[in-house]
């Protein structure tokens, strides 16, 4: 998967990439269209989420158990506004959206849909003023 490539895709002078790539992650068993346009949405809030600038860290791990690789962990982190409670309740609502202007509401429904119909599931946690993490649990 080209991740780097993705990640340039949405760099800007204010935004530091932070990116932990481990080597010879194993193949996943999804459209990698899918998972690019799922990563860009991450990628994409995450950016949003920081009109002051900030970091951005994009990991990528295998998950083992008994020794074995059972799956793939993707975790986006940012260091923005992060998200209340009742936010955080209702991130995956779709047409629920924080932007005062423009089309919003699609990005996580999307991300959260392609994960779980592919047999994985996603975790998101946030706080105010001190951003927001989101972990992709993916099956190989």
């Amino acid at each position: 998967m080209e991740l780097r490539a993705l990640v340039e895709n949405i760099s800007q002078p204010e935004i530091r990439l932070d990116l932990q790539i481990e080597p010879d992650l194993p193949a996943l068993t999804c459209s990698r269209i899918n998972l690019q346009g799922a990563i860009m949405n991450l990628l994409t809030n995450a950016r949003d989420a920081m009109p002051g600038g900030g970091t951005i860290s994009l990991a990528a791990r295998p998950i083992t158990k008994s020794g074995h690789t059972v799956a793939v962990e993707i975790e986006v982190m940012d260091e923005g506004v992060g998200m209340s409670q009742d936010t955080l309740q209702r991130a995956f609502e779709p047409f629920f959206t924080t932007r005062a202007t423009g089309l919003g509401g699609f990005g996580l429904p999307v991300v959260k849909r392609f994960v779980e119909d592919i047999g994985g599931h996603v975790t998101v946690k946030s706080r105010l003023g001190t951003g927001t993490r989101v972990i992709l649990c993916l099956p190989i």
